[in-house]
């Protein structure tokens, strides 16, 4: 094998090209397209000393400048949906059903942009000038066997904070067309309160890459699906268009790890802390320890706290659960009814109950930042 290698990089050299200059090629390319169409799909490997897992997603670019655009992301937590009909720009988010519509002339992507065209990112290719030629390769996309360009490009900045390491990046670039047919990375992170080193590695490979041609009209109309409610815009990148904060608690019934039925109505009287969460979230395994602190210092007070596993089986939620020796009361939402109902499509998220019955707070995602000791004082606590 390392005489394999060692030959392709011989062989890379020996073309007489280097990093930066196919790069630098690339980068036009994608810079003079009058049209494209890509599809890829995306695989996410996480790696720790406790945890294996891997998610799938396919993203969906395509455009006609100037005014028509798609970028979409199907499967996983952050499916969405953006789409640029020349008139509108339409937003759509799969895990809620609910649809925003904003004049294009006046739109402005949010500052988290869980959207993104990575057509944008490869037309700055040509700024790396640091990058290094390793190899070229025979490579299954885009429908055929392609020979491509192996390129590592480093990282420009230093990991901090939970982030110990950022590989470099790694393209394949077709010979042919001086396209990206598939990038590789991965980051090593040590979150708060987690023993081991987590490792997640990005492959995005892609199946269908078409440029300056014709390009699906249908691509560029979004029709709202059955169901669907239109919303003003959307309050958080990850969730549903509105929150939930000054709310009537939905109610719903659940079955705990002993198999008891649980009960969430408006007239309990107690305030409660509702948490979904799953084993896989590397987020929420991270805040686990905060909602048992919790538990541990406002039981007394009469804070009902309640840990609702987001789609996975019994077996999985008790293994977790006794492992870490948590003794906050569990619940399984395996087939997310209960989530929907509290239009959760990301996770983790805590909702806090007044003893009214009344939403006071309402948080997705993993803020190390926010105290939830201080936030009781909005049930009463």
């Amino acid at each position: 094998m390392r005489l394999l290698a060692l030959l392709a990089a011989i062989a890379a050299v020996a073309s007489g090209q280097t990093g930066p200059e196919i790069l630098n090629k690339s980068a036009e390319t994608y810079r003079s397209l009058k049209s494209y169409h890509f599809e890829a799909q995306v695989l996410s490997e996480t790696v720790s000393d406790n945890n294996d897992s891997r998610s799938r997603s396919t993203k969906i670019f395509a455009a006609v400048p100037p005014d028509r655009r798609r970028v979409e992301s199907k499967g996983g937590q952050l499916a969405s949906l953006r789409v640029y009909d020349g008139q509108h720009v339409w937003e759509f988010r799969p895990g809620v059903n609910q649809f925003a519509r904003q004049n294009q002339d006046t739109y402005k992507p949010p500052m988290m942009n869980t959207l993104s065209d990575p057509v944008d990112g490869y037309k700055g290719l040509d700024k790396s000038q640091d990058a290094k030629l390793l190899r070229d390769e025979n490579l299954e996309a885009a429908g055929g066997t392609r020979m491509c360009w192996v390129i590592e490009v480093p990282k420009k900045f230093r990991p901090a904070g939970m982030m110990l390491e950022w590989s470099p990046s790694t393209y394949w670039v077709d010979k042919a067309t001086n396209l990206v047919l598939k990038e590789q990375y991965y980051v090593k992170t040590k979150p708060p309160n987690i023993d081991s080193v987590q490792t997640q590695t990005t492959t995005t490979t892609y199946t269908i890459a078409r440029i300056n041609g014709d390009v699906a009209a249908g691509l560029f109309q979004f029709q709202p699906p059955d169901g669907a409610t239109e919303v003003a815009e959307f309050g958080s990148p990850f969730g549903g268009g509105s929150l939930l904060a000054g709310k009537p608690v939905p109610e719903f019934t659940l079955r705990d790890l002993d198999g008891k039925e649980a009960a969430v109505t408006m007239k309990q009287g107690k305030p409660r802390l509702l948490y979904f969460w799953a084993t896989w979230c590397v987020p929420c395994r991270a805040q686990m320890p905060k909602i048992q602190e919790l538990q541990d210092e406002f039981t007394e007070k009469g804070l009902l706290v309640m840990a609702i596993n987001y789609g996975e089986s019994e077996e999985i939620a008790r293994k977790y659960i006794a492992e870490h020796k948590y003794s906050m009361r569990v619940l399984l939402d395996r087939d997310k009814t209960v989530a929907g109902k509290f239009t959760v499509s990301s996770i983790p998220v805590v909702l806090l109950i007044d003893g009214a019955g009344i939403i006071r707070a309402h948080y997705t995602g993993y803020n190390s930042a926010l105290d939830l000791r201080l936030e009781m004082k909005k049930i009463g606590l």
